[in-house]
């Protein structure tokens, strides 16, 4: 197990987290503004589109290692509240 931090001084909610069979860590939830998705030194920023909120779904390896981002945004608010689907990448 492992505890990281993420994000950045803008809100950013986390509402869903899943494990695979591999341990590896699926995050999805929305920011504002902009996030940093790694929780390394590195930085990972990803600016949101400028609407309301943008969507973000994330995965960490079972170390907590950065691996991939990917998010959705529009021109109002996105939020993904409901349910990761890793071998999609994708909120569902």
């Amino acid at each position: 197990m492992f505890v990281k931090t993420l994000g950045t001084a803008s809100a950013d909610v986390t509402s869903k987290i899943e494990l695979d069979v591999n341990d590896n860590l699926f995050c999805t939830g929305f920011y504002f503004l902009n996030m940093d998705f790694d929780p390394s030194p590195n930085a990972s920023l990803i600016k949101s589109n400028g609407g309301s909120s943008d969507t973000y779904f994330l995965k960490l390896d079972k170390n907590g290692l950065f691996n991939w981002v990917t998010t959705y945004s529009g021109s109002n608010t996105d939020k993904c509240l409901l349910h990761c689907h890793s071998k999609r990448r994708r909120c569902c």
